[in-house]
């Protein structure tokens, strides 16, 4: 707690335990509860502002908040197509009366990831084993996994992450590993780190979501064990209705689909990913 505040005291209010300061207009407040991200969240949340100023400004920082995934979804009433434990932090600044401002001056980082979790509503190693045959099948769908979390439902509106889970198929796919991690700047977030892994593969995203101009630029990638991209997908446009890419191939479209994996993989090769994530052994 700072020392050099005016006035301070402590507030407990149906289990909400905060400290709030306040000095020379500035608002401080710092607590221990996570209530956004479920009964059982961990982690510490530290919240300044001054919203009384000639320009409000604030500050929103959340240090290694540990949470279930389905708990966060089920409180923006979301179907519960991620399960499993999640930690997140991030630290976002911004300042301006009107939303658009503050979503024009908004900057920070947000890093969110987690192991060990399950993908409800469909076998994804088994939907890309015949989309590599086929290659009827959107990777925009599928990266919609990497984008879990408060970035993925600002991108889908309240909407479900993505069109293939409505199907529902009772089948689950275990996800390893995921992480997604973004910058931002001027109401412009930017991936730095967005992939997770499958027990047999790996999916890795690049690109942009400009909330400030309405804007989307990403693209999803299958991997290769060198972090190749086998095959990608663009997703652009306007954020309201973005137009999705054709799925892109990697290597000569004359050699057999089912030898195509592993005629790139260990070839010389623009590589798209370099994140942390591993691919599955």
């Amino acid at each position: 707690m700072r020392t050099d505040n005016i006035n301070s005291s402590s507030f407990n209010f149906k289990d909400l335990d905060f400290d709030l300061n306040v000095i020379n207009g500035d608002y401080e407040i710092n607590s221990k509860t996570v209530k956004i991200f479920g009964d059982d969240a961990k982690g510490q949340i530290r919240i300044t502002a001054a919203p009384f100023a000639d320009v409000p400004k604030f500050n929103i920082t959340y240090n290694d908040i540990s949470f279930l995934a389905e708990k966060m979804l089920s409180a923006f009433n979301e179907n519960q197509v991620i399960s499993g434990p999640l930690e997140i932090s991030f630290n976002i600044s911004s300042y301006g009366s009107e939303w658009d401002t503050i979503v024009y001056n908004m900057d920070g980082t947000i890093n969110l990831s987690g192991k060990n979790l399950l993908l409800n509503g469909l076998d994804a190693d088994e939907m890309i084993d015949k989309f590599k045959r086929s290659q009827n099948f959107n990777l925009v769908d599928l990266g919609a996994v990497v984008l879990a979390g408060p970035v993925g439902l600002a991108v889908t509106k309240g909407t479900d992450f993505a069109s293939i889970f409505v199907f529902n198929s009772g089948n689950s796919t275990k996800i390893n590993e995921l992480v997604s991690h973004w910058t931002i700047s001027k109401g412009v977030f930017e991936i730095q780190d967005a992939a997770f892994t499958t027990n047999t593969n790996r999916i890795a995203i690049t690109g942009l979501i400009g909330f400030a101009n309405q804007n989307i630029d990403l693209t999803i990638a299958l991997l290769d064990k060198n972090g190749c991209s086998i095959f990608s997908q663009q997703v652009y446009g306007n954020l309201d209705s973005p137009t999705m890419g054709k799925v892109k191939v990697v290597g000569t479209v004359l050699a057999p689909v089912t030898n195509l994996v592993d005629d790139v993989t260990g070839r010389d090769c623009i590589v798209f990913y370099q994140g942390s994530v591993e691919h599955p052994k």
